[in-house]
């Protein structure tokens, strides 16, 4: 080896240490070595580094620079272990390490050579950067403003199925009958008001929908959402915490969370963190800024400057939410803080749905006062009698006659959700609506004896049996009491409504029986306004009581017939 490799015998590396062609031993080759390179013989008993590897050990990085510049002679051996004749040229073949060494270092050379360029001209590489940091940020709101202009069957959709409808000759023709139609408006005093105060530009105020279960809520902002061109409609049904909110709410709006390359990349550059560690009340504050830029964009793009047309966000069943959960209850707040921040600037609309009970009892306890004052609230009563009937003439396959339309009316009353399920069971099961209403009452006795029994459990001993005769007697004035036949949406019903539960829970301290009332409240058997939930529930509490077999003492002979 020696002979035929004598640089690297000597560590000298490179054409500058080249020997004399007379030096052909090992002797030789050392007393060359001391006479150019070691001043003291003493020395020559070691191998010493030759000047070149002396200056470079003092660079840094040695190791590496070994491992990218050496070379390892290597002396191939024959098959019968000889060595092989190395006189000629060694060979150039290409290895998979070799490659490694190349890309390592193109990758050194590249990231030098970017690193000395961003600290001659750090200007051009942050132009650049904020350039690229543009184009997504448009790139992401343009594709959540898509989103929410995109038509969504599971907004607008209609449920339609075929019936049977017998004609005079005998034969049967198949119709289609949408049982769950949005195409109709039955509140029409506030599906106006809401056209003209929080749709139309420029957007002042935010929007609160309340009324009890039933009344239509879901079903008015469904409607008016297919008309908006910019809209996102999120249910709190299935919501059940912080994160399924951001998940739902990021879905909805067309943002996607789970776009790596683009978090990457963000990550990195602009906000200096490599990993994902936010909670979800950090997301969610991130998915509402980002809405909150997709809106400002819309509303200064030149083509929508003659629309003006600004997204509607409806957050429908507020209900649903666990306010007993802190996190849960500060992405609420979180979420009216962003609503009313919006309606001031006038970037977005937003609209809350919930029952009477969730705003007057839960909102004001979560919410800041000042928040809710720049709520436009609306209280989605029951329907108006001619509404109510023209909502059964619609939905029902066999149109009713009059003394059908009294009949069901005047036990069921005219909330939607007691008319809506008596028209399906008519539809699908072909029953008579006489029929249809007996068993509504003989469900709402059930539920009214049930709400009853778990009220009265903890009422023992005499004060006990004072206050459930206190509780019935006040159960049975009300009972006694038919609703007010004007009913709708307007002014006049709305003040009525108002002078009424204001009566009736000072007649319910009067009476001592506040506390009961709101245990029945949460049993959906009293409304907040203190009195029955509906009239279905009002007569089913009279034949459960037999009130329509007896005198009442709040009023003279009040006879029901059913």
């Amino acid at each position: 080896m020696l002979r035929f490799r004598p640089c690297i015998a000597l560590g000298l590396v490179g054409s500058a240490r080249r020997l004399p062609q007379n030096a052909t031993t090992v002797s030789s080759m050392l007393g060359y070595g001391a006479r150019r390179i070691l001043p003291h013989p003493y020395l020559l008993t070691t191998f010493s580094k030759p000047p070149a590897q002396q200056a470079s050990s003092h660079l840094p990085f040695l190791n590496l620079r070994r491992l990218l510049v050496w070379r390892k002679a290597v002396i191939p051996k024959t098959r019968n272990g000889s060595a092989a004749n190395t006189d000629t040229q060694p060979g150039t073949s290409f290895s998979f390490t070799d490659a490694l060494t190349t890309i390592s270092q193109v990758i050194l050379i590249g990231t030098t050579a970017t690193i000395i360029f961003a600290a001659f001209v750090p200007e051009k590489i942050s132009d650049r950067l904020s350039n690229y940091k543009s184009r997504l940020t448009e790139r992401r709101h343009e594709k959540m403003l898509q989103h929410m202009a995109s038509n969504r069957p599971y907004i607008s959709a209609t449920m339609s199925h075929k019936h049977s409808k017998t004609i005079s000759d005998g034969k049967e023709d198949v119709e289609i009958s949408n049982i769950v139609s949005y195409d109709q408006i039955y509140h029409w005093g506030i599906a106006k008001d809401m056209e003209n105060v929080l749709f139309t530009a420029p957007i002042v105020r935010y929007g609160i929908l309340s009324g009890s279960i039933g009344s239509g809520k879901s079903r008015l902002m469904r409607r008016l959402a297919v008309d908006r061109p910019y809209m996102a409609f999120l249910s709190m049904g299935l919501i059940s915490g912080v994160k399924s909110l951001v998940d739902a709410l990021s879905e909805e709006v067309g943002y996607d969370f789970d776009d790596w390359t683009e978090r990457m990349l963000s990550s990195y550059f602009f906000n200096g963190q490599g990993s994902d560690t936010s909670t979800p009340l950090d997301k969610l504050a991130f998915l509402l800024d980002e809405i909150e830029e997709a809106c400002w964009k819309l509303k200064y793009d030149p083509a929508n400057s003659s629309t003006q047309n600004r997204p509607v966000l409806i957050f429908d069943d507020i209900d649903m939410l666990d306010m007993d959960d802190p996190p849960s209850r500060k992405a609420l707040r979180m979420l009216f803080n962003a609503a009313n921040k919006w309606a001031r600037e006038d970037t977005a609309q937003v609209i809350f749905t919930c029952s009477d009970k969730t705003y007057g009892q839960t909102l004001g306890k979560s919410i800041r006062r000042e928040v809710l004052d720049n709520a436009k609230v609306y209280t989605v009563g029951h329907l108006h009698r001619e509404a109510a009937e023209r909502f059964l003439k619609e939905h029902l396959h066999r149109q009713p006659t009059p003394s059908e339309l009294r009949l069901v009316l005047a036990v069921l009353g005219t909330r939607i959700g007691d008319l809506l399920r008596v028209c399906e069971e008519a539809n699908k099961n072909g029953k008579s609506l006489g029929d249809l209403v007996e068993e509504e009452l003989a469900t709402g006795m059930s539920e009214v004896a049930r709400a009853l029994t778990d009220v009265t459990t903890s009422l023992t001993g005499n004060t006990g049996a004072a206050k459930l005769n206190s509780l019935l007697r006040y159960l049975d004035a009300r009972a006694a009491i038919y609703p007010n036949p004007r009913g709708g949406d307007g002014p006049a019903a709305r003040f009525d409504s108002a002078i009424s539960t204001r009566d009736t829970w000072a007649q319910a301290r009067k009476a001592g029986v506040t506390e009961l009332l709101e245990k029945l409240m949460a049993q959906d058997m009293i409304g907040y306004d203190g009195d029955f939930d509906s009239e279905r529930v009002r007569n089913a509490y009279r034949r459960y009581r037999g009130l329509d077999k007896k005198k009442s003492w709040f009023r003279k002979e009040v006879q029901v017939e059913l």
